[in-house]
């Protein structure tokens, strides 16, 4: 039997709307009627950060770039990277979406691909020791990547 808190839960999920946020990538409808309606300044500006996100190299993260925050207290040699993967993963799904052209596919897989073999989803400051996959560590960060590739299934999963 579930507990309570199991219980109310599974109440509370049931009880969402089953709607997406977004629509798929798929839905060309909605997404061409979106860029029917968007100034081409803002279009123009989406499309060229997806281009570039598309030959920008997946940045690297090293252990010793996780251990500089519990060596050093610094935490911008791994952050800023990781951010700059998360920055590059959305900026290709809304340019996917918004041309439907399968042009940015592949960095897409690529990019969440390398994102799944991070050892780590937490940041080095709250995890303090190197990732141990028998010990997962769950915090914001870890929780915010999966809602990204959770959303980035949703839109381009088919």
């Amino acid at each position: 039997m579930l507990s309570q808190r199991h219980e109310d839960l599974r109440r509370l999920l049931q009880s969402r709307p089953k709607d997406p946020a977004l629509p798929p990538s798929t839905d060309r409808g909605t997404w061409d009627r979106a860029r029917q309606h968007a100034p081409d300044s803002v279009l123009s500006r989406l499309m060229a950060s997806a281009q570039e996100a598309a030959q920008t190299p997946i940045p690297a993260l090293t252990a010793t770039m996780y251990l500089d925050c519990l060596r050093t207290g610094q935490r911008e040699s791994y952050e800023r990277p990781l951010y700059q993967r998360r920055s590059m993963l959305a900026r290709l799904a809304v340019g996917e979406c918004l041309e439907g052209g399968r042009r940015f596919l592949d960095a897409l897989l690529d990019l969440a691909w390398a994102m799944c073999e991070e050892s780590s989803w937490a940041f080095p400051a709250h995890q303090l020791q190197l990732a141990d996959p028998c010990r997962p560590y769950i915090d914001l960060m870890a929780a915010s990547t999966a809602l990204d590739l959770a959303e980035l299934d949703a839109l381009l999963g088919s």
